[in-house]
């Protein structure tokens, strides 16, 4: 899987994994039966019957994602994100990370690791922000900014809600700098803030 280098500029391409996740965690909450009728609502019944490899368009992460809040209720949605979220970061760890990278930066101090994980997030940032802008300063925390996040067009919450995001940051920051690592998202452009700003607590 490489980045995308051309296409609709409408549509902004996540990787597949943001779906295959969902498809992975789901069964573990509802059963496979209702999962599969949410799927089918959310017009991704392909996606069920077999997992993306590829790349896959925003729209259809945000219409799946809205099909759980709707069906589930908002706490299950969540907590459904997050453990997709979770999943997606091991996909991308086994796939974009090279292992000896991984056991380096493992080794290093956490100050220093974090600088190594900023990079990585950057590196990554096409797989779940798609075109938004990925900004990360680091620091004690260090606070990530997504500006025109792709999972937040058109939505509207009482509250930050990219959980799906802040879990697959938060993975990669346990696995390549520190298993106590949390990251919590202070702002969401779903809430009219002007961009989704978490923050690497460790």
């Amino acid at each position: 899987m490489t980045p995308p280098t051309a296409g609709d500029a409408a549509t902004t391409w996540l990787s597949g994994s943001s779906i295959a996740g969902i498809a992975e965690v789901l069964p573990m909450r509802v059963g496979s039966r209702a999962s599969q009728t949410l799927f089918e609502a959310a017009g991704l019944l392909d996606a069920w019957r077999q997992r993306p490899q590829g790349q896959v368009a925003d729209a259809e992460l945000r219409r799946l994602h809205r099909v759980l809040r709707d069906a589930l209720g908002l706490p299950t949605a969540r907590a459904v994100a997050r453990d997709a979220g979770a999943r997606a970061a091991d996909h991308l760890l086994a796939m974009h990370v090279p292992r000896w990278r991984q056991l380096l930066m493992r080794r290093l101090p956490a100050a220093l690791a974090v600088r190594a994980l900023a990079g990585e997030w950057q590196r990554l940032a096409w797989t779940f922000a798609g075109d938004g802008q990925l900004q990360v300063q680091v620091g004690r925390p260090t606070v990530v900014t997504l500006r025109g996040n792709p999972l937040c067009r058109g939505v509207h919450a009482a509250e930050p809600s990219c959980d799906f995001v802040a879990a697959l940051l938060e993975r990669l920051a346990c696995v390549l700098v520190h298993p106590g690592c949390q990251v919590v998202e202070t702002e969401c452009e779903s809430c009219g803030a002007p961009a989704c700003r978490f923050e690497l607590r460790w």
